[in-house]
């Protein structure tokens, strides 16, 4: 196959790939993608979920979420987002280690734990990635307190807002939020 290499800036000449399907990173239960621009700018990340126990638990703790998709193959999630449900992931992993001790099932006993296993790798990710943000936010949410960068960690998706209208305290107004995001320029 002939196929553009990003490093030589040219064609390159590669064998092909018996099963295009087969991806390296499959083993995983989890991979972190950060996306670059051509300028090695930092663009976003993205977290893609491969275990499929991973993808059930998720399903489980963020239900109500309208702007995850967990139906693809590999979902790509906001690492942002998953930080907003860091603390519901970890009562869903405590939940899943009393079940597995409870549950009566060699199955579903297997099945608890194999969840709980791997939500405990994604929270320790988030623990660690987050360390700053968590350093930074709590301190200012504890003095009642934000800062413009943080604006997004104070909203989960399907929290009303509530605010005056451009200053005027008496026309209050009300709207759910959705997705919230930094956006700069």
């Amino acid at each position: 196959d002939q196929l553009w290499d990003q490093s030589i800036h040219n064609y390159k000449l590669t064998e092909t790939v018996d099963d295009p399907d087969v991806d390296e990173f499959d083993q995983y239960i989890f991979t972190v993608r950060r996306k670059f621009d051509w300028e090695h700018k930092y663009q976003e990340t993205l977290v893609d979920i491969r275990s499929k126990p991973l993808k059930e638990a998720l399903k489980h703790v963020m239900a109500e979420v309208k702007g995850v998709s967990l139906v693809q193959e590999t979902p790509h999630i906001d690492p942002n987002m998953l930080f907003l449900y860091l603390e519901e992931t970890r009562a869903y992993m405590k939940e899943l280690k009393d079940a597995r001790k409870s549950e009566k099932k060699k199955k579903a006993r297997k099945a608890a734990a194999h969840k709980a296993a791997h939500l405990k790798v994604l929270v320790k990710y988030l623990d660690k990635d987050y360390a700053e943000t968590k350093k930074t936010l709590y301190p200012l949410l504890e003095s009642k307190m934000i800062t413009f960068d943080l604006l997004w960690a104070l909203f989960k998706p399907n929290t009303v807002a509530y605010c005056a209208t451009y200053g005027d305290h008496d026309q209050p107004r009300a709207f759910k939020i959705d997705y919230a995001t930094k956006d700069s320029h």
